[in-house]
Parts: structure tokens; sequence; C-alpha cells
């Protein structure tokens, strides 16, 4: 957004809980509260949506979110708005599991899509799918990455003082996994993946941070599988980038993704990256050349990969820097001149 903003006055409609409301207060943008917390308050908030976009009268009214984009699109069509943009963050069409959510993603995607003027996706292979779901028309579709700015991240001082903190053994190699704890993230995958290396009685530790709906299944799991000598699950914390700093590998278990940023964030605080190779991953890892994937599900798989870096402290360095050189490719003046780019077409076709 800081940017976006130096180029574009910009308002941000939403219902106060997203992440994106605290860089708005940092940067001075101005807050429209709607209600749309919850689906069933989005039905309502439409109206209050359309209201205020007609009061405000945007140039470019930029959707996020699955629900959020289908009712922000409709509002901004009642409220007589031209140009509309529709960034995918959540690709829904993974999600269809039985007959009632293939409705429903079709449904929450293709109505945003024929409605707005742009669509963005983060990775080319969500993109591929919602063509190939002739939910959208190629020629409206971009691909804008996600980005990152090393220069952000944690210190080397921070890291060691998170390390003396958790008593983290220097004998011991640390894994880490930062993640929402959901079943997109996987995390079951990851320790039944674990349970293999626990019985190998390899000299290293799994340390989990995350929140989410899984907690307490996942939680439960660890001893169930006698694994909690060597596995922690810390919940939640506010200093997942600082845990990744501290790691000597960065364990990404996802089934799908549309861009992950662990993985972005683990090559720019020059760690060794493992992940599991399925799409919004593998565009950002290179297998064996600036990562490890594993097919996802493969626990065996997954163990071997664990197994090769724990015991090859030379094969992760070499990884390691390979990341970091991989992920300058991600960098924030390219994210943000994509999307410079395209507002700028935007406003010529107005123009003209």
């Amino acid at each position: 957004m800081r940017e976006l903003k130096r180029n574009h006055q910009q308002i941000l409609f939403t219902s106060g809980r997203e992440t994106a409301t605290q860089g708005a207060v940092k940067l001075e943008i101005p807050i429209v509260q709607v209600p749309t917390s919850s689906f069933f308050r989005l039905f309502f908030g439409v109206w209050v949506l359309a209201l205020q976009l007609i009061k405000h009268r945007p140039d470019v009214l930029v959707l996020q979110g699955q629900w959020s984009a289908l009712f922000g699109a409709i509002a901004g069509k009642l409220a007589g708005i031209s140009r509309m943009v529709y960034i995918v963050h959540w690709p829904a069409f993974y999600t269809d599991w039985d007959l009632i959510r293939i409705i429903r993603n079709y449904l929450a995607e293709k109505i945003p899509c024929l409605l707005v003027h742009k669509v963005i996706f983060l990775s080319e292979s969500n993109r591929y799918h919602y063509v190939c779901r002739q939910l959208v028309h190629p020629k409206k579709t971009e691909v804008i990455a996600n980005c990152i700015d090393p220069s952000n991240m944690p210190s080397v001082e921070d890291a060691e003082r998170l390390r003396a903190e958790m008593n983290w053994s220097k004998e011991d190699v640390n894994l880490v996994c930062v993640s929402r704890i959901t079943t997109q993230k996987r995390i079951d995958w990851l320790l039944h993946s674990w349970k293999i290396i626990s019985e190998l009685n390899l000299p290293a530790k799994l340390w989990i941070v995350g929140w989410g709906l899984l907690e307490d299944e996942i939680a439960a799991m660890i001893p169930s599988l006698g694994i909690d000598s060597s596995c922690t699950f810390l919940g939640r914390s506010s200093q997942g980038p600082l845990f990744i700093k501290a790691a000597d590998i960065v364990v990404v278990p996802s089934m799908y993704e549309g861009h992950a940023t662990v993985p972005l964030e683990a090559m720019a605080c020059e760690k060794c990256v493992i992940a599991c190779k399925v799409d919004g991953i593998r565009e950002s890892i290179e297998h064996g050349i600036d990562g490890l994937l594993a097919p996802p599900g493969n626990h065996v798989a997954m163990a071997e990969a664990m197994k090769n870096v724990i015991l090859n402290p030379q094969l992760r360095l070499q990884l390691a820097l390979q990341g970091r050189k991989k992920v300058t490719k991600f960098n924030r003046s390219r994210t943000f001149g994509s999307y410079e780019r395209i507002f700028e077409e935007i406003k010529h076709e107005m123009d003209n």
C-alpha cells in the first residue's frame, strides 16, 4: 500500500478485522467500516457498501477475499463503478470436496470474475485452473506474485536471542513450521513424516508455530504419535518471522497455496526450505537447487527430504544461499510496479 499511496488516493473498505487495517492506520489511509465480517452480515453489508461507494465514487474498486469479492462486485455494480479489479488470494477450487462446495465456490468466483474489469492471480497455476474452469476469460487475467522485502527480516542477533530463550541446543538441527493450523496447511502430514524422523533418533527438533481451528487436534496428535520428545507445538505467536530466522530448516507442508509467503520469508532469511510440491509453492522453489519439494501427502518422501538436510549441513547451506539469490526475483518494486501499470492502463482507458 505504501508504494501505491504515493501516486493514488486510497480508501480501505473493511470489516476491521484484516491485517490490512493495521497497515492502513500506519499509512494514514482513510478506513470505512462495513458489516462484512461474516457470511450472513454480507447480505446487509452489500447495501451499506454500495451506499459508501456512491458517496466516495472511487475510480477503481479493488476486491480481495472470496465472499468479499462476490458481494463487493455486486455492490460496485449497484453503485455504478465501471472499473473493478479482483485479486484472487483464496483459490477456492481447491476445496471442491463435495457438491455443495462445488456450487458455492463456482458462484462465489464466477460472479466477481464476470463483473470485474481485471482478475489478478498470485501464481500461474491458480490462473490456469480458473481459465480451465471457464471462470474467467484469459484476456482479463494477470499474474502478479507476492513480494518480500529481505531488508525487513529479523536480525541475526534477534534470532540468536530467541534461540537462547527457547533453550535450543547447538547440537540439534531445529526445524520450524510457521503456519495457520487449518486443513489447507496439513500439519498432520508433517507430524506423520516427523514420526519417521523421530524413530531414526536424529539430532533434530521440530517446532510448530501457529494458530487455527485445528489447534487442539494437532496438539493431541503429537503425544499420540509418540513424538512429543522431539516435537513441540508452540501455538499462537506474533514472532513467526523471528522463528523462521532462528531456524536451521523451514518446513511448509501445505496442500495448496495462492502464492505462499513463508517460503519467500525463509529464503529471505537465508534458510533451507522443504515444502510440498503444490500450486503456489512450486513456482518459488526449484527442487534440489534452492529448496526441496516432496509429493503432497507422501510422508516417506517428506521424511526423506528432512533427513537429507538434517544430516548434510553443506546441502542446507547450499540450498539456503541459492534461495537467498532466488528471492530477489520477488521484490517489492517489481510487484508494485505491475499493479501500478494495471492502474495506469485503467486510467488511460477511462480518460479515452
